[in-house]
């Protein structure tokens, strides 16, 4: 779902709030949406669309959100519609948050891996010990991916021992 812009009447906030409160489990901490969902976002029905439970939050309790900007989660917890919790971002800023938090999926946790960290540093040890890159290529590693792994463009977050 694209961020367009959410904005409500009071009209519309005034009988929208009850029947999108009610799918809310009110907690100490969290605000857990209860209702429908699609990978653990929560999903409201409004003017016959499927709207993000966060984002009719914020346009209930705070206002209406530009198009283009997305409501993040300062607690991280994508079913918590807390108004409290939720802030206006860009897809940059939310990047940035996520980065800040460490939630990025790095190495052999990021589904997309095809290497393991053992790979790795097995390929970095050919590569001090004098082998060409086409040489490692060879024994089923991605040239491409060896050449990452040279220049420390991926598996940063690994410790180079022969440095």
């Amino acid at each position: 779902m694209r961020s367009l812009k959410l904005e409500l009447t009071l009209e519309e906030s005034e009988k929208v709030a009850p029947r999108f409160w009610s799918k809310v489990k009110h907690g100490d901490n969290c605000w857990e949406w209860i209702g429908n969902s699609l990978k653990g976002r929560g999903l409201f029905k409004f003017k016959s669309r499927s709207v993000y439970a966060p984002r009719m939050a914020y346009a209930l309790d705070v206002g209406s959100i530009p198009a283009g900007l997305n409501v993040c989660h300062t607690c991280d917890n994508p079913a918590c519609v807390r108004p409290s919790h939720l802030f206006l971002g860009t897809d940059a800023d939310n990047a940035k948050d996520r980065d800040a938090k460490g939630r990025q999926a790095k190495g052999e946790t990021n589904g997309r891996a095809v290497l393991t960290e053992s790979d790795v540093y097995n390929i970095r040890d050919k590569i001090n010990r004098g082998w060409k890159l086409t040489e490692i290529s060879e024994l089923g590693y991605s040239y491409y991916a060896i050449v990452d792994i040279k220049r420390g463009r991926s598996w940063k977050h690994i410790p180079n021992p022969f440095e």
